[in-house]
Order: structure tokens, then C-alpha cells, then sequence
């Protein structure tokens, strides 16, 4: 059973029309909000009355568009008890594989009360750029340098442009000495990357800890030292069906001093380097968002 009325509802569509489809994709999923009795109030991502239409109230969150573009609105939602649908339309779709939302975004529309929910929990990091939420991770190092990639070609071509390039950091990241301390625990190394992961995927649909509980008020880490730079490259080569490797730790609070030697990324965006090292947070948090997952999505639903 899902958390949507019976019948009726107010219905807030927020599409990309970058993502595809342009206002012929937005008019058929208005449309099929429609025919499940939702009045709807639909608007682009990039429209200026975004923050007008996310005042409105709503029983329904409706978010289409990729990784970028859902980060960006579940960041700006006013009620976070209201349930959100999201409709994948980017490249690597991170966030909808890690939640098993996989399928045609029109058939994935098609009876959203029927859908099946799932707790998803997204962090908060602090740090000299100021506050604010993380939805896929916190990465320094190697992946984290390879965020200002520009899309070129297809959804396929990117992704193995994005892991190409993945692998190529790797051959050039010098490790760097960092304490990572996880819920007042201290792990030293030299690392090459890590990734303070909100759910399983990350990059180029890369599926880091694809079995990771995305409700259970935890951060998940993957941290990679020079003894896994060749076996991470080879991982990359495979059909990336077994876990990678790397150092695989849990906790609810990572902090660590930040230099800028190594690269930072928050979700898509990568961050100025710190005029001196600064301490880094990222706190997790308990069931944010509840997430409508269609019960015909190709992906599984625990």
C-alpha cells in the first residue's frame, strides 16, 4: 500500500526538459497524472516560478528528470512528508537504480497508487562551503575528479566515457594522507578515493555497494588506498556483477580535514579548494523522503 489518497490528490510535477523529452514528454506525464485523478500543477526545473510551485500544497511530488535535476528538487522541498515519485530521464540515474526505479518513464507512471514505498534517507554535509544536503555522495579523489566531464554522445557512450575517465584518475592520483574519522573511529592512510556514499551507486552508474539499506539512517564508504588502484581499473573493465574493491566502512558521522590536494565533489558538483584545510563533515539522517517505487520497475523492491 502506498501513503496517496484513494482518490484525488494535488499532483506537483517538476520536470527537466533537458533530460529529454522536451514539453511533449511533460504533457504526456501531466496527462497520465490526470487519468489517475491527481490535479496536477506542472513546471520545468529550470522555470523561474520553481519556488512558487513548490509552495503550493501537494500530496505528490512528482520528480523527472536525472541525477542533477532530482538532487537539486529533493534538496528544495518544502514537505518532506509528502511521498515523491521519481521518474528517471538522465544518463547514469543513480539515484532511481539505487532505489530499483528502472523501466520506461511513462510506464512507471502509469499507477503510482499502486507503488510500493521505500524510506530514503538523504545526508548533510558541512565544510567552508557552507551547509547543505548530499543525496548521492561526498567523493574525494579520483572520481571525484572526473565530475566536470561534459556529456558528449549517448546515455551509453557517456557512461563509458565516465568510467574511461574513472579508470585514467586513477593512473594519476597521487594517494594522500587523510585521518577519516567515522563516528569518533580513526582510519589513516594514503587513499586514492573515497566516497561517502547516500545509496549504493555513483559516477557512471557505478554500482559501489549496490546492496546498501538506503533507509537505515547510515552513510556507507568506500575508501581506496595504491593496493587497489590495479584491482579498481580491472573492476572497471568487468561487468561490475562482483563487489569492487576497496575498504567498505559504516557509520552515521564522517569527518575529515580537507586540503584540496585531492578533488571534492558534493553529489555533481565539485568544490573550491579551501584557502587552508578545513574540516569536513557528513552526517546522516534518519527516513527523509518516502519514495514511491512502481511495483512493474525492473528493479526489485525491498
Amino acid at each position: 500500500m502506498t501513503i496517496l489518497p484513494r482518490r484525488g490528490g494535488l499532483a506537483t510535477l517538476l520536470h527537466n526538459p533537458g533530460a529529454g523529452g522536451g514539453d511533449h514528454q511533460r504533457n504526456a506525464l501531466e496527462c497520465l497524472l490526470q487519468a489517475q485523478g491527481f490535479t496536477v500543477t506542472a513546471t520545468s526545473t529550470k522555470a523561474p516560478d520553481v519556488a512558487e510551485v513548490l509552495a503550493l500544497p501537494a500530496d505528490l511530488y512528482v520528480l523527472a528528470g536525472g541525477d542533477g535535476s532530482v538532487g537539486k528538487m529533493l534538496r528544495r522541498l518544502p514537505d518532506r512528508s509528502a511521498p515523491v515519485a521519481i521518474i528517471p530521464l538522465g544518463t547514469a540515474n543513480n539515484t532511481a537504480t539505487s532505489l530499483g526505479i528502472i523501466g520506461d518513464p511513462e510506464a512507471l507512471m502509469a499507477n503510482l497508487r499502486d507503488a510500493a514505498v521505500r524510506p530514503f534517507d538523504i545526508g548533510c554535509t558541512a565544510g567552508p562551503f557552507g551547509r547543505c544536503d548530499v543525496v548521492e555522495a561526498v567523493g574525494l579523489g579520483a572520481l571525484a575528479s572526473t565530475m566536470a566531464l561534459e556529456p558528449v554522445g549517448t546515455k551509453e557512450e557517456n557512461m563509458a566515457n565516465g568510467r574511461r575517465a574513472f579508470s585514467e584518475a586513477l593512473d594519476t592520483t597521487e594517494p594522500r594522507e587523510l585521518r577519516l574519522i567515522l563516528d569518533g573511529t580513526a582510519h589513516c592512510d594514503a587513499w586514492l578515493a573515497v566516497e561517502v556514499l547516500n545509496h549504493g551507486h555513483a559516477g557512471p552508474r557505478l554500482p559501489l555497494l549496490p546492496k546498501v539499506d538506503l533507509g537505515d539512517g547510515m552513510l556507507d564508504v568506500l575508501a581506496l588506498t595504491e593496493a587497489h588502484r590495479k584491482p579498481m581499473q580491472a573492476w572497471l573493465k568487468s561487468d561490475m556483477k562482483r563487489r569492487p574493491p576497496g575498504l567498505v566502512l559504516r557509520a552515521r558521522r564522517v569527518r575529515f580535514d580537507w586540503d584540496g590536494a585531492l578533488p571534492l565533489r558534493i553529489d555533481d558538483k565539485l568544490q573550491a579548494p579551501p584557502a587552508d584545510p578545513s574540516p569536513i563533515t557528513i552526517t546522516a539522517r534518519s527516513r527523509t523522503f518516502d519514495i514511491l517505487v512502481p511495483r512493474d520497475s525492473g528493479g526489485h523492491h525491498g
